[in-house]
């Protein structure tokens, strides 16, 4: 067993690692690094785009299936079903539909229509004693695509800001 001034030296011992040495890069190796840096994050933004594409058109297809079924009857939670329908496609990557364009700004207001979409139908669910764990699930699950696709729209914004940041960061160093 350790006892307390063990442990504390022990965690002093970690702390005392060895300096961090510099690695200086002359501005060609700097400029290697950062394309290289680019074409990972424009990779990875294209795999999780193509991810989310794939859920999206899933999640309109269960959508669409229910709001097809429900069309000619009259009730709240039908109309819900077909305004959830027709919000999804302005999840989809921008650029692959084409008549939204290539910028579409709108995925936080998709994500809190879909959430307040969502919400109404389960308390009207709820009060006419309709709701299961099954009916939460479906109407839940277009807010939760909307806010992924959201999450990565903004982790994709924030990856080009840190590359930017560090191109900024770019030093002149003749012969490195």
């Amino acid at each position: 067993m350790s006892t307390t001034k063990q442990r504390a030296s022990a965690k002093k011992s970690v702390e005392k690692e060895e300096p961090v040495t510099a690695i200086i890069q002359d501005s060609q190796e700097q400029e290697a690094e950062i394309k290289a840096l680019r074409r990972e994050n424009t990779n990875s933004n294209e795999q999780a785009q193509t991810t989310l594409d794939v859920g999206v058109i899933t999640n309109l297809l269960l959508t669409g299936l229910q709001a097809s079924t429900s069309i000619m009857n009259p009730e709240l939670r039908n109309y819900l079903a077909i305004a959830q329908f027709l919000l999804l496609p302005l999840a989809i990557t921008p650029g692959k539909i084409p008549y939204l364009g290539s910028s579409a700004p709108f995925y936080p207001y998709v994500f809190r229509i879909q959430v307040a979409l969502a919400l109404t139908a389960l308390i009207h669910m709820y009060s006419i004693s309709e709701l299961t764990l099954a009916a939460a699930f479906r109407w839940s699950l277009p807010a939760i695509v909307a806010g992924g696709v959201w999450m990565q729209r903004r982790s994709e914004k924030e990856a080009e800001l840190r590359l930017a940041r560090l191109e900024k960061l770019k030093y002149n160093v003749k012969g490195a």
